[in-house]
């Protein structure tokens, strides 16, 4: 299982990092292409949602991870709070910043994912930063 796990983070880290680094690099012309140039001042937001999303390829497998251990209450644990948090901090930066505020509201509440990785420990995660630690050095 520790083998699987890392190889499916590396796998949606290498294919996540790539396109989101092109369509990163490239917002600006994308935007004007597909929506027009009334839409560029939306691209702090963009900026924003993509900076927020860094953290989704590795956490989504460590999801599936525990809940191929029996521990789906958990990750109904870890949704609900997700969600509530998001509502609760987007609805307060909402009011206090406008848009934008829902925007840093996503990427605080993405980055608080990250409390998965001690869940995952037990072995599991000990190798999955292991094979991070590999894939980030390359």
């Amino acid at each position: 299982m520790n083998v699987v796990v890392g190889e499916a983070i590396w796998a949606a880290n290498a294919l996540a990092a790539p396109i989101s680094l092109a369509i990163l690099t490239h917002a600006e012309s994308i935007t004007v292409i597909v929506f027009g140039e009334p839409w560029l001042p939306a691209l702090p937001l963009f900026y924003w949602f993509w900076a927020g999303n860094l953290i989704v390829p590795t956490v989504t497998p460590l999801i599936g991870l525990l809940n191929a251990r029996g521990l789906s209450k958990l990750t109904l644990g870890f949704s609900v709070m997700w969600a509530v948090a998001t509502w609760l901090i987007g609805a307060a930066l909402l009011v206090l910043h406008g848009a934008i505020g829902l925007a840093i509201a996503n990427l605080l509440v993405q980055f608080s994912n990250l409390v998965v990785l001690p869940t995952c420990q037990y072995g599991y995660c000990r190798s999955v930063l292991l094979i991070l630690g590999g894939f980030l050095r390359c």
